[in-house]
């Protein structure tokens, strides 16, 4: 299965073609020359219920697939994304999602037909495609075989196309959503959170979180990721999707941190916190970790829910600096996507180091509850009290 490391992925309402076989002819015809595919092909334009598709809560149904897949019960995850592929014919990875369910049905047929479905819908990631899992009961049948090499040769053709891939570092702009209080004086000790959404989602998605932030002492700022998701139109990444060179990776990051140290400074300039965090969720989690860990002086805590931790990416001189800072730590019990013993390896690590951490797991998957997060709001105020000095940024 295709991961998607995100709270709440919304997924854009492409065109949605769907085959009423049940009409025999339209009431009202395009025109007295519809052909008789027209007349069987097309919805009923005079009937209100024919729109009622545009309705469908695709965020609903992402999140139900996700944790039926989790659940294993992959009849029902594969039910969910079909409908989203219904009317979201672009979202290749939703499609891809939909033949990993038929793979581990066993259904060799259908997950070879939905294989190449997603590859002509944009899925390229053959890397993937060839060792998931998922895939394991059907690989060896001739027509899952038949619908790799015609996803191999798909993908191969189209990149023998586009030429040699090169990066450069360029100066881009980024947005954000940020929230105040709703009796915001500046006179008066706030803690800034800035927020890193999870992979395939978004600042604006990720701003829906104040819900659980709000009516404390906190600012919140929801940054965007820069690198767009190559299947969701609303999706973005911290990290470079479509390559798999582990330098270039590791220095797309590098920049991403730096970044983020740049906008904690002009934030601290602009509304001059007390205190700030870095609150990041699975992918973002991550990004939270290196960026804070390496650069202690600019925050006073991490804010991590369903995310990862590298230890031997920092120094013992980068891990011994950092451990002033305030560590909350979330994670679902049933999380198949970043492993609840991910989450506990972490919470031993750093408090095993003297780092002031928190663990709070809960029921359920790769999720932000916003109880939990209303728990984390609450450990900041207390924070705050026992807080006697302004965080700089120089």
């Amino acid at each position: 299965m295709r991961r998607i490391y995100s709270i709440c992925v919304f997924l854009i309402v492409g065109l949605c073609l769907f085959t009423y076989s049940g009409y025999a002819e339209l009431d009202n015809p395009v025109s007295s020359n519809a052909t008789p595919e027209m007349k069987t092909g097309f919805p009923e334009i005079y009937n209100g219920h024919e729109g009622d598709i545009l309705d469908t809560d695709l965020e609903n149904l992402t999140l139900n697939a996700l944790k039926a897949y989790e659940n294993k019960d992959y009849e029902t995850a594969a039910r969910y994304y079909l409908q989203i592929a219904k009317c979201d014919i672009r979202n290749a990875t939703a499609i891809y999602n939909l033949a990993c369910c038929y793979g581990l049905l066993g259904k060799d047929t259908l997950a070879a037909a939905y294989l190449e479905r997603s590859v002509k819908a944009g899925f390229t990631d053959i890397d993937h495609i060839e060792t998931d899992p998922d895939f394991n009961q059907v690989r060896d049948s001739e027509v899952f075989k038949k619908a790799l090499e015609f996803s191999r040769n798909r993908v191969n053709a189209r990149k023998s196309l586009e030429g040699e891939k090169l990066f450069f570092p360029v100066n881009i702009l980024t947005k954000g959503r940020l929230h105040l209080p709703a009796k915001y004086d500046p006179s008066k000790n706030y803690a800034l959170v800035i927020g890193l959404h999870g992979f395939g989602s978004n600042a604006d998605s990720f701003s829906t979180l104040w819900d659980g932030l709000k009516n404390n002492n906190i600012i919140y700022f929801a940054l965007q990721a820069p690198y767009p998701h190559p299947a969701l139109a609303d999706g973005f990444s911290w990290s470079l999707i479509d390559n798999s060179d582990a330098a270039i990776q590791n220095k797309a990051m590098e920049m991403m941190e730096s970044n983020i140290v740049n906008i904690t400074k002009e934030l601290g300039q602009t509304h001059k916190p007390q205190q700030i965090y870095l609150f990041g969720f699975s992918q973002g989690s991550e990004l939270a970790y290196r960026t804070a860990i390496k650069n202690p002086v600019h925050f006073n805590g991490l804010i991590c829910f369903g995310g990862w931790f590298d230890k031997d990416r920092f120094s013992d001189t980068q891990m011994e600096n950092a451990k002033k800072l305030n560590v909350f730590i979330a994670h679902g019990k049933e999380d198949t996507i970043v492993e609840y013993q991910a989450a506990e390896t972490i919470n031993q690590t750093l408090a095993n180091m003297g780092y002031p951490v928190v663990f709070r797991p809960f029921d359920g998957g790769h999720r932000v509850p916003l109880e939990i997060i209303h728990e984390a709001a609450v450990w900041i105020n207390k924070n705050l009290e026992n807080s006697t000095s302004y965080q700089s940024t120089p």
